[in-house]
């Protein structure tokens, strides 16, 4: 891996970064507000699925 290839994700970073952030300022605080509670909800959800995940396979590796 070059410093080149670093430096190109870095730049890469930065600019995501840039982009949502002026896409945040657009947005009104109680927008602001439901899109962090959504993002919370999203990132809850997805660790629910997770468990669900490993307990079907749990259960059916005892089954067998």
């Amino acid at each position: 891996m070059t410093g080149q290839t670093i430096r190109n994700w870095i730049r890469e970073f930065r600019a995501e970064r840039d982009v949502a952030d002026s896409a945040d300022s657009e947005l009104s605080i109680g927008e602001r507000a439901r899109v962090k509670e959504l993002e919370r909800r999203v990132r809850e959800l997805e660790e629910e699925n997770e468990f669900l995940g490993k307990s079907v396979a749990f259960f059916a590796k005892k089954h067998r």
